[in-house]
């Protein structure tokens, strides 16, 4: 119980580090390609429009930290209060656990072996999805922002 406990911990933090990195890099992409093409448009206009735009990304990503940062806020909160109900709920488990590795502590080593297994697998999948994101980033800016 507690070996997946941690596996569901494991996961949810990659999780919310892959979509972090491809609301960081995409976004960042189209706000470049975005900032490019207002930025070619002719004379005073162009000039009005950029500010505009400025003042309106200003604004939404002022906006975007506050809701991400109370997203953030609340997560970590149900998180918290989730571990506390696990752990409560769970301290008969956890001591039948300890009594029965103090007995056994190659089961113990095991477990923390495989947990140790999988948060490589779990850290070296989302060090590949945040690159593949960023070259995706990367990519979409090299494309769009010819003229």
């Amino acid at each position: 119980m507690a070996l997946a406990l941690v596996k569901l911990l494991i996961t949810g933090l990659s999780t919310v580090i892959g979509y972090a990195s491809v609301v960081v890099f995409k976004g960042a992409a189209v706000l470049v390609v975005l900032l490019l093409r207002v930025i070619q448009l002719p004379g005073f206009v162009g000039s009005l429009l950029l500010a505009a735009v400025r003042a309106g990304v200003v604004k939404a990503v002022v906006a975007a930290f506050a809701a991400a940062g109370k997203a953030v806020s609340l997560a970590a909160d149900s998180a918290t209060e989730a571990w506390r109900a696990a752990v409560s709920s769970n301290s008969t488990a956890a001591a039948a656990l300890a009594q029965a590795a103090m007995g056994r502590p190659e089961a113990l080593l095991a477990a923390a072996g495989e947990v140790a297994a999988f948060a490589w697998e779990v850290a070296k999948q989302t060090a590949s999805n945040s690159t593949a994101t960023f070259l995706y980033a990367v990519r979409f800016v090299a494309r769009h922002a010819r003229a």
